[in-house]
């Protein structure tokens, strides 16, 4: 009982809130006033955590604020008084400033996830994987929790999800990189074509020189038709780079599509739900069937038809398979 109840106090001492009135305006500014409310909010929540840490939802809330308020003293700083906030609440909760990004994460959670995870349906692990898809990409894993799949399926819809949001990023980021290329060919482009404006100019100049000079305007022509020959070459690398970037365009459209389409497990869940709906409503039908069979037969005077009991018998043979 020591050991579990005192001493750590004894040895760390006892987390406490001081409260102090703070009064004079000659004798605080308004900043320190500021500060000091931060800095006695912060004990005040370190205090109450201390000894409550083994709710996940309860200690993110804890972290959530305790990281506001840091932000908030850092606000009131500068230059070396400004520190590190994930650092700084992951020491004070005795854990990594990447746990402390792990719980902040949460926040990203579409509601219907942030209530599983308070409710403890879902572990902060995978509800921090979840948090980095976007909001449709969280409807599918809530769609897929709702049709029961288990752990696996789950699993393998998030790392599909995962891997297809890396290979969307790694599309743009390649097109954004053919679009920089484009731009920068596309202005050397428009510098040949000035050149071949005063070229032209040139050679036009001095076409209607009467001194004439003849060596000079070959000299001008053969500028111009090497000008030419380095325009249509960008003309060509700019075709070149525009018809990757369709390439790659084409391939991030189908990413986002293979993204968007459901995990295996979640489409068998689907096909079994429509297979029971469409099960329960044949059933549904055939009884009514019967039952009106039963009529008939009952006024039928001994005829010779098949007995409504057989049909059951074998309804009843087909429903237990």
């Amino acid at each position: 009982m020591y050991l579990k109840n005192v001493k750590q106090y004894a040895d760390e001492g006892y987390p406490c809130n001081v409260k102090k009135n703070i009064v004079g305006n000659d004798e605080i500014s308004d900043v320190e006033q500021i500060r000091a409310k931060i800095e006695s909010k912060i004990r005040l929540r370190i205090a109450n955590e201390e000894v409550r840490r083994e709710d996940p939802a309860r200690t993110q809330n804890a972290v959530k604020e305790l990281h506001t308020l840091y932000t908030q003293l850092n606000a009131l700083s500068s230059g070396r008084d400004r520190i590190n906030v994930n650092e700084k609440v992951a020491q004070e909760f005795g854990v990594s400033a990447r746990q402390i990004k792990t719980y902040m994460s949460i926040d990203k959670l579409i509601p219907e996830l942030r209530q599983l995870f308070e409710q403890n349906s879902i572990t902060l692990k995978d509800s921090a994987n979840y948090a980095k898809l976007s909001e449709t990409e969280q409807r599918e894993i809530v769609a897929l929790i709702q049709n029961g799949g288990d752990k696996q399926e789950l699993k393998l819809l998030t790392d599909q999800l995962v891997v297809a949001q890396k290979q969307i990023k790694q599309r743009e980021a390649e097109i954004s990189t053919l679009e920089k290329a484009q731009n920068e060919v596309l202005a050397v482009k428009l510098q040949q074509e000035e050149k071949i404006r005063q070229l032209k100019e040139e050679i036009e100049n001095n076409a209607k020189s009467t001194t004439g000079h003849q060596a000079e305007l070959e000299a001008t022509r053969e500028r111009l038709a090497n000008a030419e020959g380095e325009l249509r070459k960008y003309e060509q690398l700019v075709k070149k780079i525009e018809k990757e970037k369709e390439e790659e365009r084409a391939k991030l459209a189908e990413q986002t599509r293979k993204k968007m389409d459901p995990a295996p497990g979640m489409r068998t869940a689907l096909q079994v739900e429509n297979l029971l709906q469409m099960i329960a409503g044949v059933t549904a039908q055939f009884k009514e069937i019967l039952d009106k069979y039963t009529a008939v037969y009952e006024e039928s005077e001994g005829e010779e038809i098949t007995a409504p009991e057989e049909y059951r018998e074998k309804y009843r043979q087909v429903t237990n398979l």
